[in-house]
């Protein structure tokens, strides 16, 4: 088996967001990105994400100094996944960040909708998950991550530069448990 050296580029990115799925399945084929970009309540992001990070779990360890002088190693579980995306703020991003958070919706019809970010109902499992995939493919390979159980923990830097447009940052973490990668870039 050779591995496909590879180079991708934004131009191959794609990025989607959907409601929590029931459950993720390997597919050789079509990878991951598929489950989420055809997923319940889909929003495609690709048009409105730039600057998309996926951070990998950190798996730590400790040393634990004992007597004698000797040393042992604690190995620590997986920290979170995290990650950020900035996307172009519109009044399509205003909705979607409106029902990634679950802020509801006080008054107003689009494009004037208002919403109070305090409003979050204060109920048990009241924050609303999502499942997220970015996948990089040139139409034959494909390199993809899926993050399910996702929660969006925050958005920030809603704002514009002299020189720039509108954009904000969406923070987002899932366990190690709920993420996968998928990737076909080996020769069989």
């Amino acid at each position: 088996m050779t591995a496909i050296e590879k180079v991708w580029f934004a131009r191959h990115a794609s990025v989607a967001v959907c409601d929590l799925l029931g459950s993720v399945t390997a597919n050789l084929s079509t990878g991951l990105y598929p489950q989420v970009s055809g997923g319940s309540n889909v929003q495609v992001m690709t048009d409105m994400a730039e600057n998309v990070s996926i951070d990998h779990a950190e798996m730590a360890v400790e040393v634990i100094n004992t007597l004698g002088a000797s040393q042992k190693v604690n190995e620590k579980r997986p920290a979170m996944v995290s990650g950020t995306m900035d996307i172009v703020y519109s009044n399509i991003t205003k909705a979607l960040i409106q029902r990634l958070t679950g802020l509801p919706i006080t008054g107003g019809s689009a494009p004037t909708q208002t919403w109070v970010e305090g409003d979050k109902p204060i109920t048990a499992n009241h924050r609303l998950k999502c499942a997220l995939s970015f996948r990089v493919t040139d139409g034959t390979y494909f390199d993809d991550v899926l993050l399910n159980n996702c929660y969006i923990t925050k958005i920030s830097d809603c704002g514009i530069a002299g020189d720039d447009y509108h954009k904000a940052k969406i923070e987002f973490s899932a366990l190690a448990q709920d993420t996968y990668s998928q990737d076909n870039l080996s020769d069989s």
